[in-house]
């Protein structure tokens, strides 16, 4: 029992050793639900609001006080202002066209994001999920008018995701990424999108403005990922150690 207990007190002497070379200073990203975006739900809810009768111009007001802060800083207040112009004239027609630059405009703004963090998998997957997400609070108005230019968008989506590559667990069944393939599936949505809503409004990064976006950037911190494989050895071993020490009782009885 002595040479067991001396064993397993050299084991975690290792791991603790091991774990100084898991990388602690890195940027975390923190995006909420990964299948969900506030500006494209805030979308789907004013339309519900705009297509009741009388229209319920109040839940649109509340709903674009939910997510002003972050399309001010995303988009700009005069993005804003159209938008509440829209509320205040009573011109659903308007609140409806402005809310759908806007998501054209998230959408594209999830892609250039992804460009940037492209060779990190799991972080490019949740963007392109919002991104997504995105189409979908559109994808009706485009499956009424043209179902197949709806399964073209959505077959580039696939492709855009295939194009990510796979880390694979430790190296296995890992499967290289493809920036040729993406940015040609990127650019076939976006021109899709954009031809279909006649808007050519693109995204130019963070504006002046001052609010919250749902993705922030946090230096100095670990992310669980980082110590994901560190946590498959330790269970391992404690796992073969009280599977060792029962088969070491079981001999000395």
């Amino acid at each position: 029992m002595m040479k067991t207990s001396n064993m397993v007190a050299s084991l975690l002497m290792m791991l603790m050793l091991v774990a100084t070379f898991i990388p602690t200073n890195v940027n975390a990203y923190s995006y909420g639900s990964p299948n969900e975006d506030a500006i494209a739900s805030a979308y789907t809810d004013m339309l519900a609001a705009l297509s009741k009768e009388p229209k319920d111009f109040a839940a649109v007001q509340n709903k674009l006080n939910e997510i002003k802060p972050e399309m001010v800083k995303e988009f700009g207040q005069e993005q804003v202002d159209r938008i509440q112009k829209g509320i205040d004239d009573k011109d659903a027609n308007l609140v409806i066209y402005e809310m759908k630059v806007v998501i054209v405009r998230n959408i594209e703004r999830r892609f250039i994001n992804m460009g940037e963090i492209f060779d990190d998998y799991a972080q490019a997957k949740v963007l392109l999920a919002k991104a997504f997400a995105n189409y979908e609070a559109l994808s009706p108005e485009v499956i009424k008018a043209d179902p197949e230019l709806d399964q073209k968008i959505r077959n580039a989506f696939d492709e855009a995701l295939a194009s990510l590559g796979n880390p694979g667990l430790f190296g296995v069944g890992k499967v290289s990424s493809d920036r040729a393939k993406f940015d040609s599936n990127r650019d076939l949505i976006l021109n899709e999108i954009k031809d279909f809503f006649q808007t050519e409004a693109g995204y130019q990064g963070h504006t002046k403005g001052t609010g919250q976006t749902d993705i922030e950037v946090k230096g100095g911190t670990t992310t669980w990922a980082n110590w994901v494989p560190l946590l498959i050895i330790l269970f391992v071993i404690v796992g073969a150690l009280l599977l060792f020490t029962r088969k070491g009782k079981k001999r000395t009885k």
